[in-house]
């Protein structure tokens, strides 16, 4: 029903698929009807999609080659984001839908050679192991847990357990329940191929996926030595919380209520006594985790963690309390005398272990990372970059600065999960780092690269509370294994066990490697592009690192809240940084920086008259390490809707004053909000600037231009007309010099009302840009585009009467009709006197289109005009310095997705200037050989001469190819 997106031949010829909006998949066969006569019939429709199906292709897994003529395979890829498999004949869908692009649809699918290649509107190519995403839920098998050895109390026992209760007063106690069925207090997958489980009756069991057969240890809490003085313990297994397994798979510690902490062995060839030992005062214990087999690391629910050394009678090295109500959860060890503890309560407590010389430390620093959700997991980047997620399902990134300090850079929330819980650090092949994060969607445990969205893992648990355990590796492909434990109505327990069908030892090494390309290009934005901006550090056209030229980098916004930061070298897109979203669209990005400085600062704008501001350090290699997040403008009063935005926003760097930024944003009721932002990083993250009323119509662009010791904000509206504020820079600085009552002084300083307001188009400004005249000191040219497909230029005089005092004296108006087929969108002014001065404009008509500016006259002169495949919705300008020594000017154009447009500025000039010539002369020869001593043409051989002669191209052609064949090659 509805319209058909896709028909596609099975290579068979007797299967044809299909595809329509009204979202399923439909397979048709070709069958007899009588003895010369076929016909296609519908044997088949597959329902699972959300929206609509654009595209199907057929499939041919390893494990069903040749048996396509019975049972076909079906790829397909739709509007809700998912392409998915199916076998039509034997179980429709065959796996989880394979999710990966970052956007809302993918428009395409074809199958070869075993790799399913999907394309999305996010600008990527994702691939996919069709095999190994159809044998991903194959290998699923499922053992129970053998039964408990039977517990025998003892006196001694009773005496340990009421010796507690002893010495404080009686209190009325509820009756203690017995425990019905077996509870496990542990379990571990290691190896990739082996688990262990402890119980609470003291059962220590160990599973041999490979063999499918289980080990009976012996019990865990069963003949157990004191370490510290050899005595023996009668160790309560009830009280068991938690297990961990060594690296080399010897030995497992398990962990009490009472904080004994129980080595015992796995060695089953022999009978070894288990030993304990404990801190006293610290209890219970939380969980396990090994460092390596000489070191390991005990968290205790009361808020402490505790280093141990290994050794005959273990050592506590290091006592880290960390003075939050939080549990500790999480850690992360950088073997740089750093450790990171993540807690209940959202705090990341940052320890320098390797400064204090007493074993019991506190934090150096604690920052609020995850608002009040849990802290699942915590990783360490070589760039030093501190990485931990969440239960708020957000990924947060923080660094340590030079004073000790954690400081937050990013919280970027993770949309496809409601809570994550593991986090890998993952080491390409060219030595790039990635993160992998997994986590849960309701009741699926997933794993996915969040910077591609590509999902690597799909595992339905049945319950995210339930006890399990995953391990992933990435030494070869992708494999993994999970663990899943489920208690039965009578008492037992069910280890449910899911894996890849390549999951070994080798593939399950603890530094994972990743050297299979899953992702072509980078994911970039969904929807339409609302705006761009080159980012420039200073003056300099490029910059570099390491002596590696890095040439700018592109800031981004889109209708799908997103905002990306990509790296430009070499003239391409290198790497890619997720910002933070907004909530609603992002209408407006800029950038500023100052002159001396190495960092710039950007700014983001849109729904909900939100701003939010970044800064960007230029000498970090590392573009996770190069952002800092550094405060959010919200207005005051009544509360914004998703209807009222700020669609524009622009900044400038404060003249002598290398901290601080002027912002300036228009929203749609027509007001300006400004705000004056520091580089400098504070504990508040939430700034309050001052609202300029405007003349009431939205605002929809707006350009800022400094000019002889003002700023000039130049405001574009719906209603066709472009006013002008001034702002004193002087005040400006001695507001920003102010500390305290500095948000008072600057609503003193900011004009009421606007300097100037006159009409350049008969509908809505949807973009200018303003520049100071080079060589003149007081005036600047503004162009603007519009919907009335009109490109106005704008001469505007000023007078300086004063240090605070600017007015206009005059302005000469000139606009070029019918400048585009439709409306146009964006515009860009270069004023450069070393080539010429130019204007770039696009617009609906899908065009860039290049304009030379005539000072004299005033107006605009037809340059040339390139296609692009979007419509240019926006579009900035920047330059970069090749090795060569020429500068090149790269345009991008944004819309849905970005085109770069680049070309050489003296190739440029020299274009420019043959246009305008009258006549060109072409001359070719030998030059001035005779003067220079070479070899003139009439001393050359005779054949040389010969063939010089263009007629003998057509006498023999052969003979005349072959001759300057042979004198090119010698």
């Amino acid at each position: 029903l509805g319209s058909i997106f896709s028909v596609y031949f099975s290579s068979c010829g007797q299967y044809i698929a299909s595809t329509s909006d009204d979202r399923t998949v439909r397979l048709f066969h070709l069958q007899p009807i009588y003895e010369s006569q076929t016909e296609w019939k519908l044997i088949w429709t597959g329902w699972g999609h959300t929206a609509r199906v654009f595209d199907v292709s057929f499939a041919y897994p390893s494990h069903a080659l040749g048996e396509e003529s019975s049972h076909p395979t079906l790829v397909s890829a739709g509007e809700d984001s998912t392409a998915r498999i199916w076998s039509p004949l034997q179980t429709q869908e065959v796996s989880h839908p394979l999710r990966g692009h970052d956007c809302e649809s993918v428009w395409t699918v074809d199958v070869c050679d075993g790799i399913i290649v999907t394309g999305g509107n996010d600008g990527c190519v994702k691939l996919w192991d069709l095999d190994n995403r159809m044998m991903q839920d194959k290998d699923i098998r499922t053992f129970v847990v053998p039964k408990d050895p039977p517990i025998q109390s003892t006196h001694s026992e009773e005496k340990i357990t009421t010796e507690a209760t002893t010495s404080k007063p009686r209190k009325k106690q509820k009756k203690k329940q017995k425990l019905s069925g077996q509870l496990i207090c542990g379990m571990e997958l290691f190896k990739g191929h082996r688990l262990v489980v402890a119980t609470r009756a003291g059962g220590l069991f160990s599973l041999d996926l490979k063999r499918n057969t289980w080990t009976h240890h012996k019990c865990w809490h069963d003949n157990v030595i004191s370490l510290e003085d050899k005595s023996k313990l009668q160790i309560d297994p009830t009280t068991g919380t938690c297990l961990s397994v060594s690296p080399s798979a010897a030995k497992v510690i398990v962990g009490t209520t009472e904080g004994w902490l129980v080595v015992a062995s796995l060695d089953s060839s022999c009978d070894v006594a288990s030993h304990a030992f404990r801190c006293p005062s610290y209890r219970p214990v939380q969980s396990i985790s090994w460092i390596d087999d000489d070191n390991v690391v005990v968290f205790y629910a009361r808020g402490s963690v505790i280093w141990f050394r290994m050794e005959d009678i273990p050592l506590p090295l290091h006592i880290m309390t960390l003075g939050t109500p939080g549990i500790p959860l999480s850690f992360a060890y950088d073997y740089k005398q750093s450790f990171y503890i993540g807690d209940s309560r959202g705090n990341l407590a940052y320890f320098d272990i390797g400064q204090s010389e007493r074993n019991e430390i506190t934090p150096r620093s604690v920052l609020k990372a995850h608002a009040k959700e849990h802290v699942t997991a915590v990783t360490v980047m070589q760039s030093g970059i501190i990485v931990s997620v969440g239960n708020d399902g957000c990924m947060h990134q923080s660094k340590v600065t030079n004073n000790g300090q954690l400081q937050r850079l990013v919280s970027i929330p993770v949309p496809a999960t409601t809570g994550l819980k593991h986090i890998w650090n993952v080491t390409q092949s060219n030595g790039q780092e990635d993160v992998i994060l997994g986590g849960f969607y309701g009741n699926d445990y997933v794993v996915m690269d969040n910077i591609n969205g590509y999902e690597f893992v799909r595992i339905p648990t049945g319950g995210r509370q339930k006890r399990q355990d995953f391990h992933i590796g990435f030494f070869n492909g992708c494999s993994h294994a999970m663990a899943i434990c489920t208690g039965q109505k009578d008492g037992s327990n069910i280890i449910e066990f899911h894996s890849s069908h390549s999951f070994d030892e080798t593939s399950m090494l603890p530094i994972p490697r990743h050297d299979t390309t899953y992702n072509i290009g980078h994911s970039y934005h969904a929807e339409t592009i609302n705006d761009v901006a080159w980012v420039k550090c200073g003056d300099k056209p490029a910059y570099f690192h390491n002596s590696v030229p890095i040439s700018a980098y592109l800031l981004s916004g889109s209708n799908d809240c997103s905002v990306k930061l990509m790296e430009f070298r070499n003239g391409t897109f290198a790497s890619a940084k997720e910002l933070p979203p907004h909530e609603s669209c992002v209408r407006g990005v800029c950038t500023s920086s100052h002159p001396a400085t190495n960092t710039s600062l950007l700014v983001t704008c849109g729904g909900k008259l939100t701003m939010e501001c970044y800064l960007l350090d230029h000498s970090s290699a590392d573009m996770d390490a190069s952002v800092t997040a550094l405060c959010s403008y919200r207005t005051t009063g009544s509360k914004a809707t998703i209807d009222h935005r700020m669609n524009a926003v622009r900044s400038v760097p404060l003249p002598s004053n290398e901290n601080y930024h002027f912002v300036v944003s228009g929203d749609s009721e027509g007001n300006l909000h400004v705000v004056m932002v520091s580089e400098l990083p504070k504990d508040r993250k939430t700034t309050i600037g001052e609202i300029l009323k405007g003349n009431g119509r939205p605002v929809l662009c707006l350009e800022l231009v400094t000019f002889n010791g003002f700023l000039l904000a130049f405001v574009g509206t719906t209603g066709g007309d472009i006013q002008l504020w001034t702002f004193s820079i002087a005040k400006l600085i001695g507001c920003s010099e102010a500390s305290e009552d500095g948000r008072r002084k600057l609503g003193d300083v900011l004009p009421s009302t606007a300097s100037c307001e006159f009409k350049a188009h008969q509908s809505g400004v949807n973009d200018l840009s303003a520049s100071p005249v080079v060589g003149e000191s007081e005036s600047v040219v503004v162009c603007s585009v519009g919907d009335d497909q009109t490109v106005s230029t704008c001469h505007i005089h000023f007078a300086v009467s004063g240090p605070e005092s600017l007015s206009c004296e005059g302005i000469r108006l000139s606009t070029t009709q019918c400048a585009s087929a439709s409306a146009l969108k964006a515009v860009e002014l270069i004023l450069d006197d070393s080539t010429f001065h130019r204007v770039y404009t696009s617009g609906h008509d899908e065009t860039v289109t290049l304009w030379k500016l005539d000072f004299a006259r005033l107006s605009l002169k037809y340059v040339t005009s390139v296609p692009i495949g979007t419509e240019g919705s926006c579009l900035d300008c920047c330059q970069y310095n090749r090795p060569d020594g020429t500068i090149r000017e790269v345009v991008a154009v944004g819309g849905l997705g970005t085109e770069l447009l680049s070309f050489n500025l003296t190739t440029l000039l020299a274009a420019c200037a043959l246009i305008e010539a009258n006549s060109l002369l072409i001359t070719a020869g030998a030059g001035f050989s005779a003067d220079s001593g070479l070899q003139t043409y009439e001393q050359a051989p005779l054949s040389y001469r010969e063939m010089c002669d263009p007629s003998k191209l057509v006498e023999d052609p052969l003979k005349f190819q072959q001759f300057w064949l042979a004198f090119t090659r010698s």
